[in-house]
């Protein structure tokens, strides 16, 4: 990175140089968009079980996604403890909110029932 860069946030101001350093939240989504999915193919494609099971760990042990996909379960009442969960809810969202398939999902016609 050029020096520049590293005092200065805007043009005008200049500041004191800090160490940059990765976030929490940073460190989830890498977490759960990097690592885990990576560890989880690896262990499938060497035929590892235990890697795979490991990965499904590490995503229940990490805190959930807050995004606009999770927005709208949490609206609905959803509780999402965990990214495991997440990653299931934005799943869920894709193939069945978003595609129309309200009817067909456990969630979706528990929610239209709850809307009636």
């Amino acid at each position: 990175m050029p020096e520049y860069w590293k005092r200065s946030f805007t043009f005008a101001a200049r500041t004191e140089r800090k160490q940059q350093t990765v976030g929490e939240v940073a460190l989830d989504i890498l977490m759960i968009n990097l690592i885990a999915p990576i560890l989880f193919a690896y262990g499938r494609v060497e035929g590892r079980p235990e890697l795979e099971e490991r990965a499904v760990d590490l995503l229940y042990r990490t805190k959930p996604e807050k995004n606009r996909h999770t927005e709208g379960w949490r609206i609905h009442g959803v509780r999402i403890e965990h990214a495991l969960a997440s990653q299931a809810l934005i799943q869920l969202r894709t193939e069945y909110c978003l595609a129309g398939r309200c009817t067909e999902c456990l969630l979706g016609t528990r929610l239209l029932k709850r809307s009636v």
